[in-house]
Parts: structure tokens; C-alpha cells; sequence
């Protein structure tokens, strides 16, 4: 694997060379969106949604930035996540897909299972293709 920081080839899950952790589909991190966020906010939670080939080689990363909504509707998922001894959710919306510099990402927070992955995924396809009516049918 490429270090996706300094690029460097390494086996290992930590780069050695310089000390990060690799981006990969489906781990949520925090990262610095100062400028970027639409609400504002410096330090948001986000979930990667772009495959690992293009994580491996690209300097940026496209991810689902987290919502100051808290509910679920059409294109919002709300993900929950232990912390403090206790469960806390993070609504993500769906349309809100940005590409980010991978400096901008500051560290992982977890890795979501592959049934919140196919939720996003879909609620991504229908917020960004227009699919919505038809996964409508689907179920």
C-alpha cells in the first residue's frame, strides 16, 4: 500500500516513515473542514465513501460530511457510535458529498460495518443521480 501522506510504500497499517493511518472506504474521521462545511464548523465528523484504489493513489478523498440535522429522512443516515460508556449518534446527510484534501483529515474515529455502508451508498446514489424514485420500487 501507498502512504496516502508522504507516499511511500508500506505493509504496514500505520506508515513508518510518517506515522499515518491510511484512508480507507467506510472509516469515518474527523476532519478539518474550516471553510469547506456549509454549517460553519472547523472539526467534523465524516465517513469516506470513495474505494480504496482511488484512496491509495489520489491526494484527496471524496467523503459524506456529517449533519446539524437529527433526523432521518430521504438522504440523512444516522450512524451510532460508542462513546463516554454510552451510545451517540452522528446524522450524516447524503447530499452533502465534498472532495477533501487527505492533510485536511485529522484521525480516525472508527470503521462502519458493510450494512451502514450500503445504507449510505444507496441514499448517496439517490441524492446524487436522481435514483431516488427508483430505489423507491426497489425497497
Amino acid at each position: 500500500m501507498i502512504c496516502s501522506n508522504c507516499r511511500v510504500e508500506t505493509n504496514e497499517k500505520v506508515c513508518g516513515n510518517c506515522g499515518q493511518i491510511p484512508i480507507k472506504r467506510g472509516d469515518m474521521w474527523l476532519a478539518n473542514l474550516n471553510g469547506i462545511d456549509p454549517y460553519g464548523r472547523e472539526l467534523v465528523p465524516v465517513i469516506c465513501i470513495q474505494n480504496n484504489m482511488g484512496n491509495k493513489h489520489s491526494p484527496t478523498t471524496i467523503v459524506v460530511v456529517s449533519s446539524l440535522d437529527f433526523r432521518v429522512d430521504r438522504f440523512t443516515e444516522r450512524v451510532d457510535m460508542m462513546k463516554n460508556f454510552g451510545i451517540q449518534s452522528v446524522y450524516f446527510d447524503c447530499e452533502l458529498i465534498t472532495t477533501v484534501d487527505k492533510s485536511r483529515m485529522i484521525k480516525p474515529i472508527m470503521k462502519l460495518n458493510n450494512k451502514a455502508i450500503t445504507r449510505i451508498e444507496k441514499k448517496v446514489a439517490k441524492a446524487t443521480m436522481g435514483l431516488y424514485k427508483l430505489f423507491e420500487k426497489i425497497g
